[in-house]
């Protein structure tokens, strides 16, 4: 159904965004160090 799919995007969207966020914090702790 409609709803459930959405609710599958949302997901996949979330995850895309958690790790995003993870390999920024990742990006900005490496030009820290430098």
């Amino acid at each position: 159904d409609k709803n459930g799919e959405i609710d599958h995007h949302r997901e996949q969207y979330e995850n895309l965004k958690w790790t995003l966020e993870r390999k920024l914090e990742e990006l900005d702790g490496a030009a820290a160090g430098v």
